[in-house]
């Protein structure tokens, strides 16, 4: 099962990343995390790789961290997740973009829970571009993880805010500035 959910993921990978007009970014982020019940409340962090298509098809690769404190008699949680991800990009050449992705995880956990455990999620956002080069994002993650050794839950929401920059020039300016300075460059000729 996990080998024909690899295959399905590198297949999708390349599917994206063949295309020849392929927007690659890297992005870090942080956030807060509510849990649903057996662990306090925390923050955690991010950075990751992304590919997003013309088309807004986008593939994702990320790692992050989260420390929890365990409530009652649940020991502590310290999670680092690799996680690769499919989503989409609603006006990916836009300055304002919103996106939902779809993730798998190997998540590798502290001492007393069994490690590594596969998870899944989703996340969904937005996003603003500052420059042609970089954009800021809001994003909700809902991350899932089943413990089998203590029959755990482990389940954060977690609210992010993050910076994206792109690691070469858009093919088409995202900003505002360049909207406008495109828009002054015709009124000159029009004159």
């Amino acid at each position: 099962m996990l080998r024909k959910i690899l295959f399905i993921f590198l297949l999708l990978f390349f599917l994206v990343t063949s295309h020849h007009a392929v927007q690659y970014s890297l992005y870090l982020n942080g956030g807060y995390n509510q849990f649903l019940d057996n662990f306090s409340s925390d923050f955690s962090g991010s950075i990751g790789w992304q590919a997003v298509a013309p088309d807004g098809v986008a593939f994702d690769l990320s790692v992050s961290y989260l420390a929890a404190l365990g409530e009652e008699d649940v020991p502590n949680l310290t999670r680092t997740s690799l996680k690769a991800g499919l989503g989409y990009y609603f006006f990916p050449e836009s300055w304002f973009s919103s996106y939902l992705f779809g993730f798998v995880s190997v998540n590798f956990l502290s001492d007393s829970f069994v490690s590594p455990g596969l998870g899944y999620g989703c996340k969904a956002g937005f996003r603003f571009a500052n420059s042609d080069y970089s954009s800021w994002f809001v994003e909700v993650e809902p991350h899932y993880i089943y413990d089998g050794e203590l029959g755990l839950d482990i389940f954060p929401i977690g609210v992010n805010l993050g910076f994206l920059m792109y690691l070469d020039k858009p093919a088409i300016p995202r900003s505002f500035q360049s909207r406008f300075s495109r828009q002054s460059q015709r009124s000159l000729y029009r004159r």
